[in-house]
């Protein structure tokens, strides 16, 4: 009886340590089986109605580690209805994937996790347009984020919220601009703009100059999408005027001006609210509903100004300024030495003339003495009394017909 009773103890705990290795085995296979080549299989949609997806378009799947590096790839054809399979993938701890395929101009991509390779991958395409109707904005908003009252510049950072409402991507065609059609976004700068910096969820394109503001040429996909970018511009006394062309239109327009005491003020906007982002507190100034290309003048007013000295004195410290002082300084220099070169010559004649044929040799000794005089006591130059003395004793020499003259202390 006793025996049997231990025999009934000991038997849950055996069938709890097989089931930890039944467990055990069963992931560890798991596992091999995830290491082993698998079969990754997937479609391709079109999102624009009344299009399919041609047979034949190749798309590449991507794995990589957390480094971006050690990328390895796997292409594959779609067939009649848009279906792919990608053969003996090699799926590894750590490891992510992205699927790739490119169409009417514009790539698509999506991230998958492990997980989602051993179910069917959906990736959308959409066919292209150069339509830029199809965009449309909701919000754009400018924020002054700093005034520097020393160099009188600003520094501004703008949202601009959109969306492609259509079922087609828009794909920019820069060969229409010479025939005055635009197939992508343009946006305004205040004049003297610089330093300007683009941020955005669109993925290609670039950043192209354009009149008085750039433009972007980046598809965008159906649905919505952001741009942000920073510039500074400057201003004059108190006040900064700028166009907002608003090629896209925007359903609210809005600036937001740090709320302190004496703070700017923009001329024609609607004064409407305040709102508090990151601890500050703004201004909100706004318009609604602008159509595309129905711009607005913004006019920013009692902006901080610096006095008369420190304005000039910010000037004189300005490399632009010595850009162009530095040929007129050198001018009118040149002009002085010139002026001075003549009054000096005319004024020698004249001294010549003065101790001229009338005057006799006890005349000019009266008059070197005098001009010793003179510069003893200050009342003339050196440079004055050297000169008109080298006069004197050259015209005392000449009447002396080649003869050495010895005129006590004078000589």
């Amino acid at each position: 009886m006793h025996c049997n009773s231990g025999i009934k103890r000991t038997l849950p705990f055996f069938a709890v340590g097989l089931l930890c290795l039944v467990l055990i085995g069963i992931f560890t296979v798991a596992r091999v089986y995830a290491q082993s080549p698998t079969v990754i299989t997937g479609i391709v949609v079109n999102g624009t109605n009344d299009y399919v997806v041609d047979a034949g378009l190749p798309l590449v799947l991507y794995s990589f580690n957390n480094m971006g590096q050690d990328v390895t790839t796997y292409e594959s054809l779609t067939d009649e209805v848009g279906r792919f399979v990608f053969d003996d993938v090699s799926l590894e701890n750590g490891v992510g994937y992205a699927l790739g395929v490119d169409y009417g101009g514009m790539s698509y991509s999506v991230l998958l996790a492990e997980e989602d390779l051993f179910e069917p991958i959906s990736i959308t395409i959409y066919e292209p347009t150069q339509d830029l109707s199809v965009i449309s904005v909701s919000t754009h908003t400018l924020i002054i984020a700093d005034i520097n009252e020393k160099d009188q510049m600003i520094e501004a950072v703008e949202f601009v919220s959109l969306s492609n409402t259509s079922d087609f991507s828009l794909i920019p065609d820069l060969n229409t601009v010479s025939q005055g059609l635009f197939s992508f976004m343009r946006f305004s700068l205040p004049e003297g703009a610089a330093d300007l910096d683009l941020q955005s969820d669109l993925v290609g394109g670039q950043i192209i100059p354009m009149g008085t503001g750039f433009a972007l040429t980046s598809p965008i996909a159906p649905g919505s999408h952001s741009v942000t970018y920073t510039y500074r511009f400057p201003y004059r006394g108190d006040t900064a005027t700028f166009k907002q062309n608003l090629m896209q239109g925007a359903e609210l327009y809005q600036v937001l001006i740090p709320k302190h005491e004496n703070s700017p003020r923009v001329i024609g906007l609607t004064e409407e609210s305040q709102i508090n982002i990151e601890g500050i507190n703004y201004t909100v100034w706004e318009a609604r509903s602008r159509s595309p290309k129905q711009g607005l003048s913004v006019e920013v007013v009692d902006l901080p100004e610096m006095g008369i000295v420190s304005s000039l004195w910010n000037r004189l410290l300005q490399p632009k300024f010595w850009y162009w002082a530095m040929p007129i300084c050198v001018g009118i220099v040149l002009l002085f030495v010139l002026f001075y070169s003549i009054y000096i010559g005319i004024r020698s004649k004249i001294i010549g003339k003065s101790i001229g044929s009338g005057d006799t040799r006890d005349q000019i000794i009266e008059k070197i003495a005098l001009l010793d005089e003179n510069a003893m006591t200050g009342q003339s130059s050196n440079r004055e009394y050297d000169r008109e003395r080298l006069i004197l004793k050259n015209r005392l020499l000449q009447m002396t017909d080649r003869r050495e003259v010895t005129v006590n202390g004078l000589y």
